[in-house]
C-alpha cells in the first residue's frame, strides 16, 4: 500500500509542468528549511497549486529531510479537485515530523475527512500527544468542536467527530504519565549530566520503549522520540547496544513508514561508533529493500553509508554493487552535501587506479568545498588527501589533520602494497589518538578503542611486512594490554618492552603469541614466536581452512550455526559457501562457527562420542594447526610453550593439536600453559615468592534452591538488553542480582553436585593445612567475610567446586555459584560474579575453579578474553586452573586428586603436574575410555 501511495505521490508531482528552473543560493543551504524554495512552498499562502507542486518536487528531489513540505501539500490538496490524495502527503510528512503541531494537525484533518477508522485513530492519538508536549491539549477539543459546527449537516462527519471528542480524556489520561520523559528527550536531550549521559539515555530509552509497547505512546509518535534518543547519543559522542537493539526491533516492524525508517536507519549509521559494520549493513538493507518508497536524496545517503561500511568490512563484491547503485542515481542529485558524501565513496576504487576519473571527482569535491565552507570541517581532510595522493598538491598543512585522515592515507598505501609509506601516517594517527585518550574519560576510552586498535593492527601488519617483528610485537603488546586495561579502567604503565619479554623466558621456553586483526579482517591472526634470542612474526590466514570446512561438513556447520543463533536470539543464517578460490571472502561469523565446530569435536556428547571417528577429529586438528602455526621448526630446543591466544583461539586447548614434525600431540612434546600477554608474563615472573601459613581453602557441597523472585520475565532479546541495563544499575548501586538470576532459571534449581563434597574431602585428606567449607558454610557470605577479614591471604591455593558459567546473554551475571537460597541470604544472591571476584582480597599462587566452562569468557574489542581467569588474576591470583567445557565427574575427580598428590606430596610444579596428568590420560593410565581429549584437554593452566 505504501509503495502504491509513493508512486501516486510522484505521479501527482510529475504531472505538473516543472520545466521552470530554480536558482540555488551560494553557499547551498544545508537544511531544507533555509532554502528560499522551501520557504516559498511552506509559507507563501498566495502560491497556486501548480507552483506549490513545482516547489515541493524540487525540495523532495534535493533534501533527504524535506521537513513540512509534505504536510503543506497535503493541506492544500484538501481544497483541490483531488482532496482524497491529501492523506498520502500528510502521512509521509508525519514520518518526518509527527510531533510538529502543523504536521500532526494536517494529518489528522486529512484522516478525519478521507481516512479509515484506524488511520484516524492513529492520527488523533499522535496529534493529541504532540499537543500534550506543549501543554496545549485544549486546542484539539476546540478544533473538534469547530469541525463539528462546520460539518453540522454531514451526519457521518458528526458521528466521527463526536466519537473522537468522547475519547480525548481517556487518551490524555493514558499518555500523560509519559509526557514528562518524552519532553525531556524531545526538547532537552542536550541537557543530561555529561558524566552520566549514557545511563540517562539508556534509562529513557528503556522507559519510552516499554511505554510504546504498552500503548502509552502513539504508534506514529514513537519513532520520532526514538530518533531523538539517537540524537542524544550523537550529541554526547556515545554508543549503546541497548539503543541499537531498540532501533533494529522498531525498524523490523512492518507498519513503520518508509520515511520514519529512513530517519532511524540514517541515525543508526551516524551512531555506528563501535564500527559494527555488518550490523549496520543489515539495518540499511532493511530500509533499502523498499527503496521504491524512498526519494532519491534518501537513497543516496543510505547507499553511501552502506558502501562505506562494506568497504571497511572488505566485502568488495557487495561494495562494488553499492557503487553501481550510487552511480545510477548520482546524476539526479543536486544537493552538494549529498553529492560530496557519495563522491568520497565513489572515489575509493578510482584512487587505486589514480585515473582521470579520480581527478575529476576530486576537482568537483574541491569546488563543492569552495562554495560551501560549512562542509570543510567534515570533508576537507579526505579531499586534500585524495588530491595529495593524485599529485594535485605539492604540499599540505598537517596542523589541522585528524587521526582518521592519516589512517586513510595509510590505507591507500596498503592498497598499493607500499608498506613503508604506511608507517609515518599511522604513527601520526596513533600520536593524535594517544593525546585524545589521555585527556578523555573512561567512556572516551571505550568509544575510541576500536579505531585505536585498527591503527595498532595496521602498524603490526606493516612492520611484519617490512621484516621488523620486534617493532610489530611492541604494537601488539600495546594492542592487547590497552584493550583489556581500558575495559578495566586501569593504566597501561605495566606494558613491557620486547627485550624484557625475551629476558623473562628460559632457554627452553617459547612464547607463542597471537593477535586478532580488530575490525580489519576476521579470517586470520598475527602470530609471533618469541624465544630468548629471537622474535619471528607473520600473518596466518585461515580463509582456505574455513572454506574447506564449510564445504566438507555442511550439515554439521549448519547444525552449529543453528545452535549459536538460538543462544543469540537470532535467526540462523545460510551456511552454504562456494568452493575456495583466490577471490574467496569469508562471511562474518564464519570464523566463530569454524572454532565452534572444532570445540564440538573435542567435547562431544556421550552419544556423539560413541559414533565419533577419531580420524575425523585428527584431520580437523591437523588442518587447523597447519594454518595456525606452520613454523614448528622454530621450536628446536624448546620444551615449554606459553600460549598467548586471541579471540576464539582462547577457547581451544592447544595441547590437542598434532605436531606435524613429530606426529605426536603437542602435549606429548611440550609443557603448555597460557598467559594474557607478554607483559603479564614478565610481571608474574618478577614477583617474589610468597610464604603462606596454610595450603588450601576448599569450598564445595553447595545447596541450590529455586529462586522465588518472579519479577522479570525474559521473552526476547529486547528483554535481555533491558535486564542488562537494570543489572548494570544494580551493580553500580551495590545491590544483589537475585531477580536477574531468577529470570534465567528454569523450572528446577541447579542440580546438586555430590561429587564436589567428595572432591573437597579428598583434598583435605591429601594435603595438610587444608581448610574446607561445606554445605551451609559454602556461601557467598562466608567467602566475602574471609576476604574482608584478610583470611584468604593465608592460603596458597583457593579451590572452589561448584556450578559456574560465563553467562551467554549478560556477561555481568557470569560467575561461580555458592549455596543458593529462595531469597537472598543477608543481602547476597549466592553467585560470586565477575565483578565481585576481582574485588576479593587475596594473593594465592593458584585458584582452581572445579566447574564447567570456567575458562570461557567474552572476547573484547582487543581480541583478548575477559572472563573468570582475568578477574581472579586481577584480584591477586598468580595463576588459575579452569576448564573450557563441561567435564565428566569421574575424569574431574581423577584430575584433581592427581594434581594435589603430585604438587604437594611429590613436590612437582603446577605446570609440570598438569602436563604429566594429561599425558597419563592420553596413554590410557586411567582407562582407555578417558583417552579422548574430551576428558583431559579442557583443563587450562593460566598464569605464572
Amino acid at each position: 500500500m505504501e509503495l502504491k501511495n509513493t508512486i501516486t505521490l510522484l505521479i501527482l508531482l510529475i504531472s505538473i509542468n516543472v520545466s521552470a528552473q530554480f536558482t540555488d543560493p551560494v553557499p547551498f543551504p544545508q537544511y531544507a528549511s533555509d532554502h528560499p524554495v522551501y520557504k516559498k512552498a511552506v509559507f507563501d499562502k498566495t502560491l497556486s497549486k501548480e507552483e506549490l507542486f513545482k516547489n515541493a518536487q524540487y525540495i523532495l528531489n534535493t533534501y533527504a529531510y524535506p521537513s513540512q513540505v509534505l504536510p503543506r501539500v497535503g493541506y492544500v490538496l484538501l481544497s483541490s479537485e483531488t482532496p482524497e490524495k491529501s492523506i498520502i502527503y500528510t502521512r509521509k510528512g508525519v514520518d518526518f515530523s509527527a510531533l510538529e503541531i502543523y504536521t500532526a494537525s494536517s494529518h489528522y484533518l486529512a484522516t478525519l475527512i478521507y481516512g479509515s477508522a484506524l488511520d484516524r485513530q492513529e492520527a488523533l492519538e499522535n496529534y493529541l500527544f504532540a499537543l500534550l508536549l506543549v501543554n496545549n491539549s485544549g486546542k484539539l477539543t476546540d478544533e473538534l468542536i469547530s469541525y463539528r459546527n462546520f460539518y453540522k449537516s454531514d451526519l457521518k462527519m458528526q458521528e466521527k467527530i463526536t466519537y473522537d471528542l468522547s475519547i480525548l480524556k481517556s487518551l490524555e489520561a493514558k499518555f500523560s504519565p509519559v509526557i514528562g520523559d518524552a519532553k525531556a528527550i524531545y526538547d532537552n536531550y542536550k541537557n543530561f549530566p555529561k558524566e552520566n549521559a549514557l545511563t540517562y539515555i539508556e534509562e529513557f530509552n528503556d522507559f519510552l520503549y516499554n511505554s510504546y509497547k504498552d500503548g502509552k505512546i502513539p504508534k506514529l509518535s514513537y519513532p520520532i522520540l526514538l530518533f531523538y534518543i539517537g540524537k542524544a547519543l550523537t550529541f554526547y559522542g556515545l554508543s549503546s547496544d541497548l539503543v541499537d537493539d531498540t532501533y533494529i526491533e522498531v525498524l523490523s516492524e512492518k507498519q513503520l513508514g518508509s520515511n520514519a525508517a529512513f530517519m532511524l536507519a540514517e541515525r543508526f549509521s551516524t551512531n555506528n561508533n563501535k564500527k559494527n559494520n555488518r550490523q549496520l549493513v543489515e539495518v540499511l538493507d532493511l530500509v533499502l529493500a523498499k527503496k521504491g518508497n524512498l526519494f532519491i536524496p534518501q537513497q543516496i545517503k543510505l547507499l553511501s553509508a552502506k558502501a562505506m561500511a562494506l568497504r571497511e568490512l572488505n566485502d568488495f563484491t557487495n561494495f562494488k554493487e553499492s557503487l553501481i547503485q550510487i552511480e545510477d542515481i548520482i546524476s539526479k542529485v543536486k544537493n552538494p552535501v549529498l553529492r560530496i558524501q557519495a563522491l568520497v565513496v565513489l572515489n575509493i576504487p578510482q584512487m587505486v587506479l589514480k585515473n582521470e576519473k579520480a581527478k575529476a571527482n576530486v576537482i568537483e569535491m574541491q569546488n563543492i568545498l569552495e562554495t560551501n565552507p560549512f562542509l570543510k570541517g567534515k570533508y576537507s581532510n579526505v579531499v586534500e588527501q585524495y588530491a595529495y595522493e593524485l599529485g594535485m598538491l605539492d604540499s599540505r598543512d598537517d596542523n589541522d589533520k585528524d587521526a582518521s585522515f592519516y589512517f586513510n592515507e595509510a590505507q591507500l598505501a596498503l592498497k598499493r602494497m607500499d608498506y613503508q609509506s604506511m608507517i609515518i601516517p599511522l604513527e601520526k594517527a596513533k600520536a593524535l589518538m594517544d593525546a585524545k585518550r589521555a585527556s578523555g574519560s573512561s567512556e572516551t576510552l571505550k568509544e575510541t578503542i576500536l579505531f585505536y586498535n585498527d591503527i595498532l593492527t595496521a602498524l603490526v601488519g606493516a612492520n611484519i611486512k617490512l621484516g621488523q617483528p620486534e617493532k610489530a610485537l611492541e604494537y601488539a603488546e600495546l594492542f592487547k594490554n590497552k584493550a583489556l586495561n581500558d575495559l578495566l579502567n586501569e593504566s597501561t604503565s605495566s606494558i613491557k618492552s620486547v627485550k624484557e619479554i625475551q629476558n623473562a623466558l628460559a632457554p627452553d621456553e617459547a612464547l607463542i603469541y597471537y593477535l586478532g586483526t580488530g575490525t580489519i579482517d576476521n579470517t586470520g591472526v598475527f602470530n609471533f614466536v618469541i624465544t630468548k634470542d629471537k622474535v619471528r612474526g607473520g600473518f596466518l590466514d585461515y580463509t582456505k581452512y574455513i572454506a574447506e570446512l564449510f564445504n566438507g561438513i555442511p550439515r554439521h556447520i549448519q547444525y552449529i550455526e543453528k545452535g549459536l543463533a538460538s543462544k543469540e536470539f537470532r535467526s540462523a543464517t545460510n551456511t552454504t559457501r562456494p568452493e575456495y578460490s583466490n577471490n574467496y571472502i569469508s562471511e562474518p561469523g564464519d570464523s566463530k562457527i569454524s572454532f565452534e565446530v572444532l570445540r564440538s569435536y573435542l567435547s562431544p556428547s556421550k552419544e556423539d562420542l560413541t559414533y565419533q571417528q577419531n580420524g575425523a577429529l585428527q584431520v580437523l586438528l591437523n588442518k587447523m594447526w597447519a594454518y595456525l602455526f606452520p613454523n614448528a621448526k622454530f621450536l628446536e630446543g624448546i620444551n615449554k610453550l606459553i600460549i598467548s591466544p586471541a579471540g576464539d583461539l582462547s577457547f581451544i586447548p592447544f595441547e590437542a593439536f598434532r605436531n606435524p614434525y613429530s606426529g605426536k600431540l603437542l602435549v606429548e612434546d611440550y609443557q603448555i600453559s597460557y598467559i594474557p600477554s607478554g607483559s603479564t608474563l614478565v610481571t608474574l615472573k618478577k614477583e617474589a615468592k610468597r610464604s603462606y601459613s596454610k595450603n588450601v581453602l576448599a569450598f564445595g557441597d553447595a545447596k541450590y534452591s529455586l529462586r522465588a523472585d518472579k519479577s522479570y520475565v525474559i521473552q526476547n532479546i529486547a528483554d535481555v538488553k533491558r535486564l542488562q541495563l537494570k543489572v548494570k544499575t544494580s551493580i553500580k548501586n551495590n545491590e544483589n542480582l537475585d531477580y536477574a538470576f531468577a529470570s534465567f532459571q528454569g523450572n528446577d534449581p541447579m542440580s546438586y553436585l555430590i561429587g564436589t563434597k567428595n572432591e573437597v574431602e579428598a583434598i583435605q585428606n591429601l594435603v595438610d593445612k587444608t581448610d574446607v567449607r561445606l554445605n551451609t558454610d559454602m556461601t557467598e557470605n562466608e567467602l566475602k567475610r574471609m576476604s574482608i577479614a584478610g583470611e584468604l591471604e593465608k592460603y596458597k591455593i583457593l579451590h572452589i567446586a561448584s556450578h559456574a558459567s560465563v553467562h551467554p546473554y549478560i556477561f555481568e551475571l557470569s560467575g561461580i555459584a555458592m549455596s543458593v537460597y529462595p531469597t537472598p541470604k543477608d543481602g547476597e544472591d549466592g553467585i560470586v560474579t565477575i565483578d565481585e571476584m576481582k574485588d576479593l582480597k587475596m594473593n594465592p599462587e593458584l585458584v582452581i575453579l572445579s566447574a564447567c566452562q570456567t575458562g570461557l569468557g567474552r572476547i573484547t574489542t582487543g581480541e583478548t578474553v575477559q572472563g573468570l581467569n582475568n578477574s581472579l588474576m586481577q584480584a591477586g591470583a598468580d595463576a588459575t586452573l579452569t576448564s573450557l567445557w563441561s567435564v565428566d565427574d569421574y575424569a574431574t575427580s581423577v584430575f584433581i586428586k592427581e594434581f594435589y598428590d603430585r604438587t604437594f606430596n611429590k613436590q612437582i610444579s603446577y605446570k609440570e603436574a598438569v602436563t604429566a596428568i594429561k599425558r597419563d590420560f592420553l596413554t590410557g593410565k586411567y582407562g582407555d575410555q578417558l583417552r579422548h581429549p574430551k576428558f583431559w584437554a579442557p583443563f587450562i593452566y593460566y598464569g605464572k
